[in-house]
């Protein structure tokens, strides 16, 4: 199976069976296999899964004709799937963080100007946690910079 073969399907009902998603999609071809994503302590579904196509024009067929479609009550999202990430690799989408303007004068006084919260989306931002992260801020020509 193509790595670009499997799809997301996500906002499934909680009572989708992977015979369910099986009938669905066989649809837009052979599907290999299905996997519907259990909680690891309660064994619950967790509301997505995965169907892995045979060959990569049919699942992306069936992200076409099945994405944004009600099934079983919910309307559903597919898309290809993401690789996994590797161990120690995290994804950030939004961080939120306060952040001081300081102005340092001429003569070396340092002084808080004002102070906000800032939220930045980080959607295509990713590090793994040996990373060393710093973000450099400009605000005006006496500051100098902020970094975390």
């Amino acid at each position: 199976m193509p790595e670009d073969a499997k799809v997301h399907v996500g906002n499934l009902s909680f009572d989708t069976r992977e015979d369910d998603l099986m009938y669905e999609f066989e649809r837009y071809g052979r599907v290999e296999q299905v996997q519907i994503i259990k909680d690891r302590d309660t064994g619950r579904p967790k509301g997505y899964g995965f169907v892995m196509f045979e060959n990569s024009e049919d699942a992306r067929d069936a992200i076409y004709g099945l994405d944004q479609k009600k099934f079983l009550g919910r309307v559903i999202k597919c898309e290809k799937a993401r690789p996994r990430r590797s161990e120690g690799e995290t994804e950030i989408f939004a961080v939120t963080t306060s952040v001081a303007v300081v102005v340092v004068a001429e003569s070396g006084d340092i002084r808080i100007r004002s102070s906000a919260k800032m939220q930045t989306d980080l959607s295509s931002m990713k590090y793994s946690s040996t990373d060393n992260c710093s973000w450099t801020f400009r605000y005006d020509k006496s500051f100098k910079y902020v970094r975390y």
